[in-house]
This record gives C-alpha cells, sequence and structure tokens, in this order.
C-alpha cells in the first residue's frame, strides 16, 4: 500500500514537473506621456478701447488666464511703444504702469512697462487645469491741458514661457 502511494506521489511529482517546465511568459512594457502645454489668453474690458486720458486713473482693463501643466514657468509682458500712449498724429505721450494682480486682490506686481520683456510672475507651480486668473490694471496720472487732441495707442503683449 505505501509502494502504490509512493508511485502515485512520484508520478504526481514528475508530472508536476513536466507541466511547469511547459509554461512559458511574455512580458509588454507600458508608458505613456503628457507633453508640456502652456497656454495664455486675454479678455479685454470693454474700458480698454476707450480710455478716459482727461483724467488721473487706475482701471482693470483685461483678465488674463494661464494655463500651465509646467511647475516652473513665468509671465513676462512688454509694450511695443515702450511703456507709454503715443499720439497717432501728433506723437505726444502719455506713461503709464501696469499690474499684473491675482483675481480680486491687489497681491501682485506693479511695472512700468517697457519695450523690452519684463517678468511679472515667476510661477513654482502649476495652474488649475482650467487655468488661474489674473486681473491687469493700467494706472496714469494726467496732467491738464498738456495732451494735444489726437487718438492715443499702445499695444501690450502677455507671454507665458517654461523656466
Amino acid at each position: 500500500m505505501k509502494r502504490k502511494i509512493m508511485k502515485k506521489m512520484f508520478l504526481f511529482i514528475v508530472s508536476l514537473v513536466f507541466a511547469i517546465s511547459n509554461i512559458t511568459a511574455a512580458t509588454v512594457n507600458i508608458s505613456g506621456s503628457v507633453t508640456p502645454g502652456l497656454t495664455i489668453s486675454i479678455l479685454a474690458e470693454p474700458i480698454a478701447q476707450n480710455l478716459d486720458l482727461t483724467t488721473s486713473t487706475t482701471i482693470k482693463i483685461a483678465t488674463v488666464t494661464e494655463i500651465s501643466n509646467i511647475k516652473l514657468f513665468k509671465i513676462s509682458i512688454l509694450s511695443t511703444l515702450g511703456g507709454s500712449f503715443v499720439g497717432n498724429v501728433s506723437g505726444a505721450t502719455q506713461s503709464y504702469t501696469l499690474s499684473y494682480y491675482e483675481t480680486g486682490t491687489t497681491t501682485g506686481i506693479t511695472i512700468t512697462p517697457t519695450s523690452v520683456y519684463q517678468d511679472v510672475l515667476l510661477a513654482t507651480s502649476r495652474t488649475h487645469p482650467a487655468g488661474d486668473d489674473k486681473d491687469l490694471f493700467i494706472s496714469y496720472t494726467i496732467v491738464p491741458d498738456v495732451l494735444p487732441a489726437d487718438t492715443y495707442e499702445d499695444t501690450i503683449v502677455i507671454r507665458i514661457e517654461a523656466q
């Protein structure tokens, strides 16, 4: 009886070894990536195209939406005319400053724009997937009766880039 059990166990072990030796395996490597994404958009306030240059003021001119899936990025601003409104006919100028604030606050930076990009934000974390909004304010001080009648313009350029 013991012999029959031993024989059955031996056959079982041999068949198990044989079965295991017929097992094969294969692998598949999986990976993925997310491309860096940087986007900036500007929603101008209606007043931005119709500023009153007869009186000193500080007023919101735009909402800027930053979108970045990169932790380290920066926002920079330049003025195409060097930080001044310039009269189309007279060539007279009126300087101004810009403030780039967290929406609904006065937390941020104020700059006198130039024709060279100036950093207004050095970010160390990604934005919300839908974007982070900032308020752009303009301030200028008017000296009464100095600016001649004219249409005054400038263009502000805001960029986002990885650091």
